[in-house]
């Protein structure tokens, strides 16, 4: 198997990836000497094989490695890749560098998820007035947009946000009652939540809307 991924004239990087895991999973004692080959391999690759390289070692915890292996003018040439870069410089706690890197515009952000991402920052920083405002201009700027309100409630409810995450699904409800992953979500709110009354609510509403 891991020959057949490494030879296929076809494969995407995330393939040969793959391959490399199958790898550290025969030889664990060799896993440090692999990783540092995928990297040398992959680190001067196209922005497709960035991605692919910069998923792999978020998913082996290797954060420093990929924040070595990628500079940062190439993490903001596309989204998915500074988003990967962004979230190994969480799990190492610079949430003051991500702040200033957010703030610096340097990469445009949809309003929503620029706004999201200061408010874990302030939020991991305890700065609660910070978070707080951040959290309320995510919510208006994803106003009467269910995608959007449901990505804000996802992050929210992460986050441990849930007033927010509760107010993006209601929102995103209010727009587009038949949402089910809008309903999903303010129901499971209402039972982190412990709030009784709500859940009796939305269950009603959930008969009227599909009964069987």
């Amino acid at each position: 198997v891991i020959q057949a991924l490494e030879a296929h004239p076809l494969g995407p990087p995330q393939h040969k990836l793959l391959a490399f895991d199958l790898r550290i999973h025969e030889k664990p004692e060799e896993k440090d000497k692999l990783i540092q080959t995928a990297v040398e391999q992959y680190k001067k690759g196209d922005n497709a094989a960035l991605i692919a390289l910069s998923a792999w070692l978020n998913a082996h915890g290797e954060y420093q490695r990929e924040l070595d292996a990628i500079p940062r003018q190439r993490a903001i040439q596309t989204r998915e890749l500074f988003f990967q870069y962004v979230d190994a410089m969480g799990a190492l706690n610079r949430w003051d560098e991500i702040r200033r890197l957010i703030e610096s515009e340097q990469f445009p952000l949809d309003p929503v998820i620029e706004h999201m991402y200061l408010a874990r920052c302030f939020a991991q920083q305890r700065q609660k007035g910070g978070a707080e405002n951040n959290w309320g201009r995510a919510l208006q700027a994803a106003a009467g947009d269910v995608g959007k309100l449901l990505t804000l409630g996802d992050y929210a409810e992460k986050n441990g946000a849930l007033d927010v995450a509760g107010a993006a699904y209601d929102a995103a409800v209010a727009v587009f009652p038949k949402s089910r992953a809008a309903q999903q979500g303010r129901l499971r709110i209402a039972y982190l939540k412990r709030d009784t009354k709500k859940i009796h609510d939305i269950l009603v509403d959930l008969l009227k809307l599909w009964p069987n």
